[in-house]
């Protein structure tokens, strides 16, 4: 059973045979992700990227409109 706050993202290491998960009262929309390790570092803030430079640079990006937006929103409670 794999337990976590609202709006968490739990990580869970491989080798397992399956993942239970329960909602709690509010129900739950559950994203599944999967992929190898990347074994490379990793900088973060509101974006995730390489490098402290890469990440920089996408600040500036977003500042400046280079950034596609996905027209998504976030429910918020």
């Amino acid at each position: 059973m794999v337990r976590g706050r609202a709006r968490a993202a739990p990580a869970v290491p491989g080798g397992g045979q399956g993942l239970q998960l329960q909602a709690g009262d509010a129900g739950a929309r559950p994203i599944p992700l999967a992929g190898r390790p990347l074994r490379e570092p990793v900088a973060r803030h509101a974006f995730v990227m390489n490098t402290r430079e890469a990440l920089v640079q996408a600040f500036v990006d977003f500042q400046e409109g280079r950034l596609q937006r996905l027209g998504v929103s976030i429910d918020t409670p």
